[in-house]
């Protein structure tokens, strides 16, 4: 069984999250995330700068380990 931080799940979900802004006729719209929705919108505009408007992300669930996230922190003090 695969982590839902995989790449390819990740890529599937901003397939997905493409597929919709096509089915919806979007042209630019702002692309708002939390944990692993805020992932996918980062990705996505990533992949896909000219047709994100803007994007919020909240908490996005980028697969750092707690360990990763805790020397990050450290050094910020």
């Amino acid at each position: 069984m695969r982590d839902h931080d995989t790449p390819q799940i990740a890529d599937d979900f901003v397939g997905d999250l493409a597929a919709m802004i096509d089915v919806a006729r979007l042209k630019t719209p702002a692309l708002i995330g939390i944990a692993v929705g805020a992932a996918t919108a980062i990705r996505f505009a990533a992949r896909n700068p000219a047709r994100a408007g803007c994007l919020i992300a909240m908490s996005p669930a980028t697969g750092v380990s707690p360990e990763k996230r805790a020397e990050t922190l450290a050094l910020a003090d």
